[in-house]
């Protein structure tokens, strides 16, 4: 489900975040990205947000290179 509106996009950022936290990386990379890649227009703090949060959870992986590019 991509997302239709910036609400979803933020529930899903906050669900990759507890991921995150909580050592699923992978989990937290797929919210990240269904947050990023949907149509809705994104704010610049959320799209930060998502950005962190999807390069701490590669670099959790040990995809420093993918963390950074």
């Amino acid at each position: 489900m991509s997302p239709r509106t910036p609400a979803v996009a933020g529930a899903q950022v906050n669900l990759g975040k507890l991921y995150l936290e909580s050592g699923k990386f992978q989990d937290a990379i797929d919210q990240c990205k269904k947050a990023l890649s949907g149509k809705a227009a994104l704010d610049t703090g959320l799209t930060r947000d998502a950005l962190l949060c999807l390069a701490s959870a590669q670099s959790g992986q040990g995809d420093h290179a993918g963390a950074v590019a």
